[in-house]
């Protein structure tokens, strides 16, 4: 675990306050020809999905890092997925070289980017 604290922890990051982007509405729009289960009365094909939760993926780690307590060395979602490997993964065949389901590890990632944590 010291180690990825090394990897992950560098003087260069700060920690600072996120302010919204310029323009940002807090609403995302998804185009109509993103596929659905089916169509809802009044669907106008764009979804207003709140954006004012920040991003876990797809952000880098000193942005991560920002937003993490004072006393953390690396972002939660690292911590929480090396708690999982050191506790469970002697005891997973192929653990990093099967690919997970593509389902399960979209709904994890979702999960992880709504309320920040996911029952592993």
């Amino acid at each position: 675990m010291e180690i990825i604290k090394t990897i992950f922890l560098s003087p260069r990051l700060s920690r600072k306050k996120l302010e919204p982007a310029a323009g940002d509405t807090g609403v995302c729009n998804v185009p109509s020809s993103m596929p659905k289960k089916g169509p809802a009365a009044g669907d106008t094909g764009v979804c207003n999905v709140p954006t004012s939760v920040p991003k876990i993926f797809g952000v880098s780690l000193a942005e991560l890092m920002t937003r993490a307590p004072p006393n953390a060395t690396v972002p939660q979602v690292v911590s929480r997925i090396c708690e999982y490997i050191y506790k469970y993964g002697l005891d997973n065949v192929g653990l990093f070289r099967v690919s997970g389901s593509v389902r399960v590890v979209e709904r994890m990632r979702m999960q992880f980017e709504l309320t920040g944590d996911v029952d592993l």
